[in-house]
């Protein structure tokens, strides 16, 4: 039986063969992050983009079952798809959270040190403010905003209804927008 060529090839072999990687992502690297480049506005994003979806092409190539070449560009960019989608799903949830903590962009720093004095301002607020929170509202605000669960998700994992969740996040953003009030 020969060895698999293309893409494909390269993908099958990279399970075992460190140099089958490396060449995949010479050839289909360039043409992936100017995809993310021209989505994203930060070239720095794209790039950790970038990274993410080689970083999870070999985490799990096991899993790969195409058998052409197609099948093996289709992969690595369903991989870039996935990953562009989930980053701009944490973007919105970002901004929701922003907004909803009423927290608004202030024009950039005029210097590092600035900078680091305003982020560690609000930092210690926020960080005094979700300490007052009750543990059940605490961690179903952490649950919802940084990691980024459902309703439904939090209900489950704190044994409540999904109304109860709601409330909690609510609640509790609530009261970190009444807390950081001063740093808008």
């Amino acid at each position: 039986m020969t060895e698999p060529s293309g893409q494909h090839g390269l993908l099958v072999r990279s399970r075992s063969e460190v140099g089958a990687l490396e060449a995949l992502y010479r050839e289909l690297a360039p043409e992936v992050f100017l995809w993310f480049r021209a989505r994203v506005s930060d070239r720095e994003v794209a790039r950790d983009l970038l990274a993410e979806t080689f970083a999870q092409v070999i985490c799990s190539v096991d899993r790969y079952r195409g058998h052409d070449d197609v099948a093996a560009v289709g992969w690595v960019w369903g991989i870039a798809r996935n990953l562009l989608r989930r980053y701009y799903r944490k973007q919105k949830v970002e901004e929701r959270a922003r907004q909803r903590l009423g927290i608004v962009h202030a024009a950039a720093p005029e210097t590092p040190e600035e900078a680091g004095r305003v982020g560690a301002d609000v930092g210690a607020q926020l960080h005094a403010a979700l300490d007052e929170l009750p543990a059940g509202t605490r961690e179903s605000v952490w649950l919802r905003v940084v990691d980024e669960l459902s309703y439904e998700e939090i209900a489950s994992r704190q044994g409540c209804s999904r109304s109860a969740a709601r409330k909690r996040v609510s609640r509790g953003m609530r009261t970190l927008a009444v807390a950081l009030e001063g740093t808008r």
